[in-house]
């Protein structure tokens, strides 16, 4: 969702408070007269984010009526870079660091041009001339002219949101892209930005995730908002004939609600037999999301963790249990509109509690710092005059304190109990070697209780020479553990002792007679 902005008079700076790293929008950085400054524009509401305890505020750079492209004087005598310049000084005298938005409106063309020749349904591939001109006339020049103040990058808005089906039951409208239109642009994106910055971070546009019945929100000019609903279903053909075969690497691509997983698993499908992705190397470094649920109520941690899972499971499937890869929460928010400020600051506190807690979530960008009523938007943190909600402390509370507790680890399957392996080794200095290992979903070892050395000491955990009775505490998501047993004396020399893990104790004996060999 990108905000519409009128021209007014800014109001008086607030000051600023301790910043964390999360993130806040606003409206519109540059209005259609090429102007910078003006009455809810990003420029004006920089202050507010600073206050509000953010460290990051995402950039729409978008062209607007003023500038016919990037390096060309537009109607005010300057160049879209030259205001976007003022833009990013100004966010970053707040000490701000900037996710910028590479979306529709950051090269001209209209949604058949986007969509020219889709695999889908167009019988192509997904490449096409916009895509090749976005690439090269928009995020080339921007992430080069930028290059030393800008490392975040999102690509397109909402790539799987449309809101009507055309005459052949296809999606349409909003800012839709066919995922064989989207793996190209990622493609060519991703290569130019690398180009202009090896290190930059790019993210694939925020999937948007709603409830059943699509998200409604609010969009028009000259204070005339109306209502448009947007959805991000799957619907129609989402295969070519070069992909038709391929299987989908996961459950969680078939949506067990609108999260946009089911998109993301077609953009890796298109990605990989349409648009050359290399598995291990796909043209992106995080994956963005839109959460938009429970917009008339009071959420839940629960709920909102359920999409987030269901996105971490899909890209999972393809990248990897180990990937890097994680979720940016590039847009979340609830309107007054919709809800009552007590509930929207309730909601604050639970979105941000889910994305802590997750362990997958990088940051959150709540949308946006303040209400804009000309543009219909009642998001906002404060007021249209800048005057604080409840939402504005809940905010500066969930961004800026410590962390919520992590939460408890998945219960240890322990019917029937897993098995314990317990392996010996003599070692070339005279001691057996012992290593102990556990087994089972979600299990791991806690501890070694050594209950009784006989003729026999224990070197274990950086502890030489024990004898008798004495636990070892390991830490927690070990599966495995040596320890090493010196024989002293000449007779047998043994270890009783019990292995335990989450499932409870293993009783073993280690160790034997003069003949052991150790």
């Amino acid at each position: 969702m990108l905000a519409v902005l009128s021209l007014l008079l800014p109001p008086a700076p607030v000051l600023a408070q301790s910043q964390g790293d999360q993130g806040l929008q606003g409206g519109w950085a540059v209005d259609d007269s090429g102007n910078a400054v003006f009455y809810h524009s990003v420029a004006d509401q920089l202050p507010l984010m600073r206050q509000a305890g953010a460290g990051w505020v995402r950039i729409n750079f978008r062209l607007g009526a003023c500038y016919p492209n990037w390096t060309s004087a537009g109607c005010n005598g300057r160049t879209a870079l030259q205001a976007y310049d003022e833009v990013v000084g100004r966010a970053q005298a707040q000490n701000l660091q900037i996710l910028g938005l590479l979306s529709n409106e950051s090269w001209r063309g209209d949604q058949d041009r986007w969509l020219a020749n889709n695999a889908e349904v167009a019988g192509g591939n997904g490449d096409n001339p916009y895509v090749r001109a976005f690439a090269s006339n928009a995020a080339s020049v921007i992430a080069s002219h930028f290059a030393g103040r800008v490392a975040w990058w999102e690509v397109w808005n909402e790539p799987n949101a449309w809101t009507y089906r055309d005459g052949a039951g296809n999606p349409a409208g909003g800012s839709f892209l066919y995922p064989s239109n989207f793996a190209w642009l990622l493609r060519r994106t991703h290569a130019a930005i690398k180009a202009a910055r090896a290190d930059a971070v790019v993210v694939t546009g925020g999937l948007l995730a709603h409830d059943q019945g699509g998200a409604s929100f609010f969009v028009g000019t000259d204070g005339r908002p109306r209502r448009e609903v947007r959805y991000g279903e799957r619907i129609g053909p989402r295969r070519s004939a070069r992909t038709a075969g391929i299987r989908y690497a996961s459950t969680a691509c078939t949506e067990s609600r609108p999260s946009g997983a089911a998109y993301l698993c077609d953009l890796y499908v298109m990605g990989r037999g349409e648009a050359g992705w290399q598995p291990g190397a796909s043209p992106l470094d995080h994956i963005g999301l839109h959460l938009y649920v429970d917009q008339g109520v009071v959420t839940s941690v629960s709920k909102l963790t359920a999409y987030l899972q269901e996105i971490r499971a899909a890209y999972v499937a393809y990248e990897g249990a180990g990937t890097p890869r994680r979720i940016e929460m590039t847009e979340a928010g609830w309107t007054e509109t919709f809800v009552d400020r007590a509930t929207q600051a309730q909601n604050v506190r639970l979105l941000y509690e889910a994305l802590r807690g997750a362990g997958f979530v990088g940051r959150g960008y709540w949308f946006g710092v303040q209400d804009i009523p000309e543009a219909g938007l009642y998001y906002g943190l404060t007021d249209g005059n800048g005057g604080q909600k409840p939402a504005f402390a809940a905010y500066q509370q969930a961004t800026t304190g410590p962390p919520p507790l992590p939460p408890p680890p998945p219960q240890a399957a322990c019917s029937p109990r897993p098995r314990v392996s317990v392996q010996s080794a003599r070692t070339g200095d005279g001691r057996l070697l012992v290593t102990v290992t556990t087994s089972g979903d979600h299990n791991w070892l806690t501890a070694l209780r050594f209950v009784r050395t006989t003729g026999a000491s224990v070197d274990v955990a950086s502890q030489t020479g024990r004898t008798g009775a004495f636990t070892v505490n390991l830490a927690g998501g070990a599966v495995s553990s040596q320890f090493w047993v010196r024989r002293v004396g000449s007779g047998s020399a043994t270890v009783q002792l019990a292995v335990v893990d989450r499932c409870g104790e293993w009783q073993t004996l280690v160790g034997g007679g003069t003949g052991a060999g150790f």
